[in-house]
């Protein structure tokens, strides 16, 4: 599954795999590379077409969207002024929605974080491709509007105060051994690096410092504990902060179709729209705001799994619901007849 979402990432479907196998085996005669791209390309369409019977690929989303964008919803970014930012690569639906973003908008801009053009910096070399790569599909959508791309370099770091610590870090971040010595020295001890062995050496010295820092006036709700990825720090940092008697409250994002009503809603919606497919209804039924109990969810969910019940017909009309709960026998037991 990971290679088929790589390749789908990428544009490239199971036609594709087998037309360069083919165009392998015309250069170059049958080989195991040629045969191991047909057998893929099989196994690709036979999860694409099993996958689509009643599911959907999260990256079929993405093709979707571009295939709206490049049809019916072309006039989607009409009279729009686009922003495009944070962005260090780009797939190839993203490419695909960028080109129509180009095409139909009035105004785009696309920030870079890049020292400039052609930089040969290796920290930079990613977000180089990205940017060569994004002047190319500039180029090539305004050369049939008649417009012209502008470049702009950014010359002035606007969002530091120059002279404040955090300007005298990005300055010198990765500069390393090399860094000029009128840029090592900060105005103030504001900023710390602290090297630690460990997470969990990370987490006590945190606790430490704040415990320091509460000891010198401040107050713990002026104080935040900030990280990349938090979610893999959890239990370790708020066990330490705990374990000195530190109050803290982690903010972590919560997905809002995570939530039971929220879930029983698209889910409704989803049969509705979606024709009662099983999926949908099992969905809802597990949502913990049915009649049903756990153990009563669980037998409705093996029932239509053996007797491939979908449709609204079978799951409204009580008649539809004759066959036996045991599975493929004739007799119906005293349990089976209960069950139903």
């Amino acid at each position: 599954m990971a290679a088929v979402g790589e390749m789908k990432q990428n544009g490239i479907s199971p036609l594709k795999l087998e037309e360069a196998a083919y165009a392998i085996e015309q250069s170059d005669g049958e080989s195991e590379l040629t045969r191991r791209l047909s057998d893929l390309s099989l196994i690709y369409a036979a999860y694409e077409e099993l996958l689509h019977e009643e599911y959907c690929d999260k990256h079929d989303v993405m093709n979707a969207l571009c295939d709206m964008l490049e049809g019916d919803g072309r006039g989607y970014f009409h009279h729009k002024a686009c922003f495009v930012d944070s962005f260090f690569s780009l797939t190839m639906p993203q490419k695909r929605i960028m080109r129509s973003i180009m095409t139909h908008a009035p105004e785009v801009t696309v920030t870079f974080s890049c020292d400039g053009e052609n930089s040969d910096e290796i920290r930079f070399r990613e977000i180089q491709a990205y940017y060569d790569s994004m002047v190319r599909l500039a180029e090539d959508v305004l050369n049939g509007k008649n417009e012209e791309l502008h470049i702009i370099k950014l010359q002035q770091d606007l969002r530091h105060k120059e002279g404040s610590p955090l300007f005298r870090v990005e300055k010198s971040l990765f500069y390393g051994e090399d860094t000029p010595a009128e840029e090592t020295t900060l105005p103030t001890d504001s900023v710390r690096v602290i090297k630690c062995a460990d997470v969990y050496e990370e987490a006590e010295l945190c606790a430490t410092l704040i415990e320091k820092l509460v000891r010198e006036g401040s107050r713990y709700s002026d104080i935040g504990v900030v990280a990349r990825n938090m979610n893999s720090r959890c239990g370790m940092i708020d066990t330490a902060l705990k374990r000195h008697g530190i109050p803290c409250f982690i903010a972590e994002r919560s997905a809002l179709a995570g939530n039971p009503a929220i879930r029983l809603l698209t889910s409704l919606l989803d049969i509705q729209s979606n024709g009662w497919l099983r999926r949908d209804v099992i969905r809802m039924i597990k949502t913990g705001l049915t009649p049903l109990l756990d153990y009563e969810c669980d037998l409705l969910e093996e029932y239509t799994a053996t007797w491939n019940i979908r449709g609204r017909r079978m799951f409204a009309e009580e008649d539809a619901w004759t066959m036996n709960p045991s599975g493929y026998r004739r007799e119906l037991d005293e349990w089976g007849e209960e069950t139903l």
